[in-house]
């Protein structure tokens, strides 16, 4: 098996340059609950200077599609995504600029010349629609839609989780100042988060791959087996 393995921050690997990922058809709904979501609150406020979340494992065979496919660390990467969402949408009201900032350089690209955005996460089929347009569309309300299936209201209710977290902070300073700056450390914690960046390049080997990491944590569904 031919892989690259590397120490990376979260902002080195989702964050810069024009890569775009993709969620595989195979891979399993979004399934983060509570006590995962409070696991990643507690490593962001952690007073750490570095902290490791986890590895993130590629498949780089579909680069030439112009996306690099996701093989593990799906939940991670949706998570940092609602996460984000929330932040630019608390900034909405401090500092609008801000705001479209987030979401230029950490959920979308935009074209400079055309100044149409392109979003760096193509998440499943079961969930591309809600996601795209309640988490990383910055134009619409995610309380219009609180979700219709499982792993939608599950989406919904990570976003909730985040809001109510980031909201209690803010709430917690005294002036417009102190609020952006927590909102810039908060972020600068999340870009600083390392990660282990596996690279691989075939499509046998991300499935082998996929099969070894899945059956050592939860057990897989008989669809997940299907599919894969």
């Amino acid at each position: 098996m031919d892989f690259q393995a590397s120490d990376k921050k979260v902002s080195e690997v989702l964050f810069s340059g024009t890569q775009r990922f993709r969620i595989p058809r195979y891979q399993r709904p979004y399934s983060w609950g509570d006590d995962q979501l409070n696991e990643f609150w507690n490593d962001l406020k952690t007073e750490k200077e570095t902290y490791f979340l986890g590895g993130f494992i590629f498949n780089y065979e579909s680069e030439k599609e112009n996306y690099i496919d996701v093989i593990d660390g799906q939940q991670r990467i949706l998570t940092i995504t609602i996460f984000v969402a929330v932040l630019r949408d608390v900034c909405k009201r401090l500092n609008k600029d801000r705001s479209e900032a987030i979401q230029r350089n950490a959920i979308a690209f935009e074209d400079s010349y055309s100044m149409t955005q392109t979003y760096r996460v193509e998440v499943g089929d079961s969930t591309k629609d809600y996601f795209e347009k309640y988490i990383q569309s910055n134009k619409n309300d995610i309380y219009q839609n609180f979700g219709n299936t499982k792993e939608e209201k599950r989406i919904y209710k990570a976003y909730e989780f985040f809001l109510e977290k980031i909201s209690k902070e803010i709430e917690s300073k005294n002036d417009k100042d102190s609020k952006i700056e927590w909102i810039n450390t908060i972020r600068k914690k999340l870009d600083d988060l390392t990660v282990i960046r596996i690279k691989i390049t075939s499509e046998e080997d991300a499935y082998e791959i996929f099969e070894t990491t899945n059956a050592r944590g939860v057990d897989l569904s008989v669809s997940d087996l299907l599919k894969n």
